[in-house]
């Protein structure tokens, strides 16, 4: 049903109904304009009434009046009301309009307030005061005297002329006088009586009334409405004496309640309870010290809100600021066991936890103690000194958890904390999620800096992106969103712990395979250096500022440009390959990963004793190591190219002795032939 009103609040058209011999009739006529809605009412509606002799509360006069399927047209409705001739005595009475729709069987919708009935009614009095003696003259006027009220047997005519001296057939009317009392008499019927007009504009305020007699003083000990002057804060005061509570009343109902607390020392109240605001907001029984600075209303009384209720302190010392429907304490147990919880405002929050505390926004449980939510909608702060900062439908439950805000976001494990985002988990101790969606940090003191579908699930572990995930060992928290479907580490009860992995926005997951991992993906590259020119030439996974580069196909390119160089000193390869020839070569493992397998190759400490390179003995360049493999392919050369020339001119000097041998043979020979 639409929201009834009475646009012209108790309009009274009071109208007398006189017997005849003057006997005066108790009834009189009620007219209004009433609103169904936004717009006015139209049709039949059912009417109850009720008279009081209060404004709000106080006693009924007479039985309730009842007026079924009265017609309302364009808003406005009249009918005919009496309460008895000893409704209207002298006191104030005050009318009150019920309505529901003609030829219905529901309950009435009350239109409040009540209004005071005006004086017409009270015209019944004169039956039992009688007549005054006499009339002054020239009182009665042709205005005070109703149409056919006064017949030719009520006029003397030795005190009155006759003026009208003709007359009309029947079914006619005068429609003239003249001055010499002739008549002119008009012809036809009289019509139907017309619809009742809209209600005329009120009349000019009558003269006032004398001046009626001086009441009795009043007390010495009263206190004035225009202020008290000369009071002693010790002797002079507004309260109680005795261990009753203190009652201001506003528009005749409770706003302000002021109770002495039931402990006493020295035989006075250690402190007292002050409930303000709607008069059924409460205190339970036995709390001292509590607060109930204002708002509250009676149960679903306000038309513009929903779920409205009183406020409501059920524990020692606890605080409701105002707003409606909230409640200080856990209202079971004792009065002793959740003290000191604040709600500062909102609708219907509660604070259960002892020392707990609502700031403000709707519906939120505050459950742990020393817990905090300080606004939003439909937030829980379960355990101790867990807090949500605002946002929606948020959950902090770990101790000393945190959700700053967003939605939908939960801090489960302890000393956990979701900064923002939606869909968000951090459900193990010290997990930390920044934002994004649907992340979950189920490691401890694990990360997730950010992005979408992460899932932070190995001990220390940092993950960002697009579907970075380390695995979460047995003894991870409850895995959310982000570590759905993720497989287990049962190898490592920390799971991946001490990984990092960030992710691009690619929808397959990136998962790491075991602990302390540093996992990329990077589909477009990745790009090192210190100045902006964020390049990665094609073909290139990893490219720096100086030119070195790691191909996608794997293979690692030093930058060795003139331009990046200095300090140019020409090398003495021979000396170099010397040194080469000093160099142990040994085969060895690392200590770290023996599963690696054996390498070849020389110590860091020998290669940098003997050629002095880089700025320490722990490691060794590639491009050191390079180069002085190609300064001893130089001089190894070099001195390959010595010996050549050596040796070949030493075959040419064997060349030349064999060739003189040979001559020598040659001749001894013709000589011992010519011998023979």
């Amino acid at each position: 049903m639409n929201k009834r009103r009475l646009l012209l609040p108790l309009a009274l058209a009071s109208v007398l109904h006189l017997t005849p011999g003057w006997a005066i009739d108790s009834s009189f006529t009620y007219q209004g304009l009433l609103e169904d809605g936004p717009s006015v009412a139209q049709g039949a509606y059912d009417f109850e009434f009720a008279l009081y002799d209060n404004l709000s509360g106080g006693a009924q006069i007479g039985v309730i009046q009842t007026a079924n399927d009265v017609p309302v047209v364009n808003g406005v409705f009249s009918t005919a009301l009496d309460f008895g001739p000893l409704a209207f005595t002298g006191p104030d009475r005050y009318l009150e309009v019920r309505v529901r729709a003609g030829a219905s069987s529901g309950t009435y919708t009350l239109l409040g307030p009540r209004n005071k009935v005006s004086a017409a009614p009270y015209a019944q009095l004169a039956e039992s005061a009688g007549f005054a003696a006499s009339i002054a003259d020239n009182s009665v006027t042709s205005a005070k005297i109703a149409a056919g009220a006064v017949g030719s047997s009520d006029i003397d005519s030795a005190q009155v002329q006759q003026r009208i001296v003709g007359t009309c057939p029947a079914g006619s009317a005068i429609g003239e006088v003249a001055a010499n009392g002739s008549v002119t008499c008009s012809s036809g019927l009289t019509g139907p009586q017309g619809p009742i007009g809209p209600i005329g504009p009120a009349g000019a305020p009558g003269p006032t009334g004398p001046t009626g007699p001086q009441g009795a003083a009043g007390s010495a000990d009263a206190w004035s409405r225009l202020g008290t002057s000369g009071t002693d804060a010790a002797t002079n005061f507004l309260g109680t004496t005795d261990a009753q509570a203190l009652v201001l009343r506003t528009h005749n109902v409770r706003s302000l309640r002021l109770e002495p607390s039931s402990v006493l020392l020295n035989g006075a109240p250690i402190t007292a309870n002050v409930i303000a605001g709607a008069s059924n907001n409460a205190v339970s029984a036995g709390v001292r010290g509590a607060t109930i600075a204002g708002g509250g209303v009676l149960n679903n009384s306000d038309p513009d809100v929903s779920n409205d209720s009183p406020n409501v302190v059920t524990d020692l010392y606890g605080t409701v600021g105002g707003g409606m429907g909230n409640r200080a304490g856990d209202a079971a147990g004792t009065v002793a066991d959740r003290a000191f919880a604040t709600v500062a405002g909102g609708h219907v929050n509660v604070a259960l936890g002892a020392f707990s505390s609502i700031g403000g926004g709707f519906s939120h449980v505050a459950g742990g103690s020393e817990s905090t939510i300080a606004g939003g909608i439909d937030n829980s702060a379960g355990s101790a000194r867990a807090t949500v900062g605002g946002g929606g439908t948020n959950t902090a439950n770990g101790i000393a958890s945190v959700v700053a805000g967003g939605d939908s976001n939960s801090a489960v494990g302890g000393q956990s904390v979701v900064s923002g985002g939606q869909g968000n988990l951090a459900s193990n101790i010290r997990g930390i999620v920044v934002g994004g969606f649907g992340n979950t940090a189920s490691g401890q003191n694990a990360t997730v800096g950010g992005g979408a579908l992460n899932c932070a699930g190995g001990n220390m572990s940092w993950v960002g992106g697009n579907r970075a995930k380390t695995r979460p060992g047995n003894d991870a928290g409850s895995a959310g969103t982000g570590c759905a479907n993720v497989p287990i580490n049962t190898v490592d009860v920390g799971g991946d712990s001490g990984s990092f992995v960030w992710a691009d926005l690619q929808s397959a997951d990136l998962v790491t395979t075991g602990p302390n991992q540093f996992l990329v993906r990077a589909f477009g590259g990745i790009w090192l250096g210190n100045n902006s020119a964020v390049t990665i030439p094609a073909g290139q996974f990893i490219a720096t500022s100086t030119g070195a580069h790691l191909t996608s196909g794997g293979t690692w390119t030093n930058a060795s440009s003139r331009s990046l160089k200095q300090a140019f000193e020409t090398v003495d390869t021979r000396a170099v390959l010397a040194r080469v020839l000093e160099l142990p070569m040994l085969t060895w493992q690392y200590s770290s990963s023996p599963l690696e397998g054996r390498h070849l190759g020389p110590i860091a400490e020998d290669f940098h004793a003997l050629f002095g390179l880089g700025n320490n003995d722990r490691a060794i360049s590639t491009v050191d190591a390079n180069g002085v493999a190609l300064a001893a392919i130089q001089g190894l050369n070099d001195k390959l190219d010595e010996q050549s020339a050596t040796q070949a001119q030493r075959l040419q000097e064997l060349t030349r002795e064999n060739a003189d041998l040979k001559a020598r043979l040659a001749r001894l020979e013709q000589a011992l032939l010519r011998g023979n």
